[in-house]
């Protein structure tokens, strides 16, 4: 049975369906060319991005007209006061899918997950510091992530590390990065938009560059913390124990007669 219904994501027509094994339903004549990332699967560290945030920032249905001619619903994660969206994305998603968010979010910022177990991103060492700007080359670890390297938005990662911005990629699964403060980052793109007492506040380790500790938790970027020096215990005084006066030896003079030995003169032989 066909009719004058549309669907209200990708405008397609709908066919009804009244068969009778299934449920009578609706369903799209052609694949639907919409995407609504609420049907997919949330984990429980997308949702902390997005719980955050006030509610009409959240699951924002933006309608776009793409190059081709079609009219798409999409529904963006995070749009903040500047309509810049924030993609939050866990799990692997098809180049075809990334492309059709990318062209219908014209300004638009990805946020993936490096944190969890199953997609961690670790450093593998670290650059030299561009005014206190620390780079670091970091290695995906799973293949899940891999589509970040096709993207042309902004890319950062959330590691155990803090936040990393993908800057290029490298050999294999490894790219080169630049450390993000957390709270420049939440300032540039959530300011204004958090609800009050619902900021996330995650816990990440530090990092080292070159003597230097890049601190996530309190933002900062100072020396590398020395072990504190033990202090020295203070001697305790004790006055010196004089000695007993030195008594002077005399030596004893021993005087004892030398016998004097007479020299004998021997007497001279007569001459034959």
């Amino acid at each position: 049975m066909k009719g004058n219904i549309s669907c209200g994501a990708c405008q397609g027509k709908l066919i009804a369906k009244r068969g009778v094994v299934l449920v009578h339903h609706f369903s799209h004549e052609a694949k639907c060319t919409a995407y609504a990332s609420s049907s997919e699967p949330m984990t429980p560290w997308h949702s902390s991005w997005q719980d955050q945030c006030q509610q009409e920032h959240v699951q924002v249905a933006v309608r776009r007209t793409l190059t081709d001619g079609r009219n798409v619903l999409c529904m963006a994660d995070i749009v903040n006061k500047d309509g810049t969206v924030i993609e939050i994305q866990h799990s692997n998603i098809s180049a075809s899918d990334m492309a059709k968010r990318e062209e219908c979010h014209s300004d638009m910022i990805w946020v993936l997950d490096g944190i969890t177990e199953q997609n961690a991103v670790v450093p593998l060492f670290t650059c030299k510091t561009v005014a206190q700007k620390p780079f670091v080359v970091m290695a995906v670890e799973r293949s899940q992530l891999n589509f970040a390297f096709r993207a042309t938005r902004k890319v950062y990662f959330e590691t155990p590390y803090g936040i990393i911005r993908l800057l290029q990629k490298l050999e294999r699964a490894t790219f080169l990065g630049k450390v993000v403060r957390y709270g420049e980052f939440m300032g540039r793109y959530f300011n204004g938009i958090l609800e009050e007492g619902k900021q996330r506040l995650p816990c990440y380790q530090n990092l080292r560059f070159d003597g230097l500790v890049y601190n996530q938790t309190d933002m900062t970027v100072g020396p590398a913390r020395q072990a504190p020096a033990v202090p020295e215990v203070p001697k305790r005084h004790v006055a010196p124990v004089p000695s007993p006066p030195k008594q002077l030896i005399t030596p004893k003079v021993v005087e004892r007669e030398v016998p004097v030995r007479e020299r004998q003169i021997p007497t001279p032989s007569r001459a034959p």
